[in-house]
């Protein structure tokens, strides 16, 4: 079923906007689903994919259709070095024919539970920025249009973690800023509360909270995700490679 015939925008106000952002804001926040260890002593490399679902309640209710959850996969990096200092990149490459986005973010981390000694857990900061150029079509009851967002987002959080021989369980905090751009083109009846087809600077900011587990196996690694953005909430799995 294609999006056209599920999006149903119309006489959108200016709350209304703001709530379809942070569903699909939601969904852009990057994550490569680990915890606070370092990869190796001296430094190490993962490498891997992800994929899951956001819950999308106010898409679901103001398109009129059954748009109840946006999807989720990509594919990320991450390089760690000496002490405790690393970087992570992802891309998000989504193309279900008339809804397409393209995610790409990249973080700085420091591991600095290396420097607090006989600490029992692993303690990581980290900030990131992304950026997310989004596609879709829908239907105002009368007309198709395609609708366009444009986000960027900042962030910084706070993760623990605890290796427990093959099993890594992790639960972190952050806080989420956002700012995004909604146009609308082929309809003048999506927004309601301007006569412009666009509205620009919409920013969106709140706390992250999000908690997980891997499974290392040798080489290989397998994890879950829980996370809640904009009271939003998303669902992850990854596998991934370690060198």
């Amino acid at each position: 079923v294609k999006a056209v015939d599920l999006l149903e925008f119309t006489n959108l106000s200016e709350n209304d906007v703001e709530n379809i952002l942070e569903d699909f804001q939601t969904s852009f926040e990057p994550s490569t689903l680990s915890g606070a260890g370092n990869l190796g002593r001296l430094f190490g490399i993962e490498a891997g994919l992800f994929f899951g679902f956001t819950n999308a309640d106010s898409i679901d209710r103001l398109g009129g259709g059954d748009v109840s959850k946006l999807p989720v996969a990509g594919v990320f990096g991450r390089f760690d070095t000496l002490y405790g200092i690393g970087v992570e990149a992802t891309l998000l490459p989504v193309d279900l024919g008339d809804f397409r986005y393209t995610n790409f973010s990249f973080a700085g981390k420091w591991t600095f539970s290396k420097f607090i000694p006989f600490l029992p857990v692993s303690l990581r900061a980290r900030l990131r920025y992304s950026r997310t150029d989004l596609e879709f079509e829908g239907n105002d009851g009368s007309s198709d249009f395609r609708g366009q967002v444009d986000n960027n987002s900042t962030s910084f959080d706070i993760t623990v973690s605890k290796n427990l021989l093959l099993i890594e369980p992790y639960a972190g905090i952050g806080y989420v800023r956002s700012d995004g751009d909604f146009s609308i083109e082929g309809s003048n009846d999506v927004l309601g509360f301007t006569t412009a087809n666009s509205v620009d600077g919409i920013t969106n900011s709140g706390a992250h909270v999000f908690f997980g587990a891997n499974l290392n196996l040798f080489l290989t690694r397998f994890g879950v995700e829980y996370s809640n953005l904009f009271g939003n909430s998303r669902y992850l799995a990854k596998f991934s490679v370690k060198f």
